[in-house]
């Protein structure tokens, strides 16, 4: 896990996430010290939870089928034609909606692997530990 880098110290005393500061600051300078800038908004995600999420989603995919079929046995009406009108404009974004959630899900299941978290790790909890790390090196620098 990143916070290990935090924990594990050499024979001076150095974590792992200070030498890394020291190597990237050789290696780059500052510009290379500060991409936890390109990541700001791990800490907002670290609060979010995205089966909360996908459970909202498929709700929402669920309500529009089913006002979809009552308006379909209200034919006839003038009504359900107008209110037709605007539930078909709903169904293609509900449909992206879900194709984003589920590029969502890849995502999160693509960087849960490439930290080297356990596959049933959270997006939660990975979120977290990316914020950690990166309050760690921010301070480590």
């Amino acid at each position: 896990s990143l916070l290990k880098l935090r924990e594990t110290r050499g024979s001076n005393a150095t974590s792992v996430i200070d030498y890394l500061c020291k190597v990237a600051y050789r290696k780059g300078g500052d510009e290379l010290l500060s991409f936890g800038e390109d990541l700001g908004e791990v800490e907002a995600a670290s609060r979010l939870v995205p089966s909360d999420i996908s459970r909202e989603i498929k709700q929402t995919e669920v309500r529009l089928e089913s006002l979809q079929r009552l308006l379909a046995s209200a034919e006839g009406s003038k009504f359900a034609e107008k209110l037709s009108e605007r539930v078909a404009c709903l169904d293609p974004r509900v449909k992206a909606l879900a194709a984003q959630d589920a590029e969502m899900q890849s995502a999160i299941t693509d960087t849960v692997a490439y930290l080297g978290e356990r596959p049933a790790c959270t997006a939660r909890h990975m979120f977290s530990v990316l914020s950690e790390f990166l309050r760690s090196f921010s301070t480590a620098r």
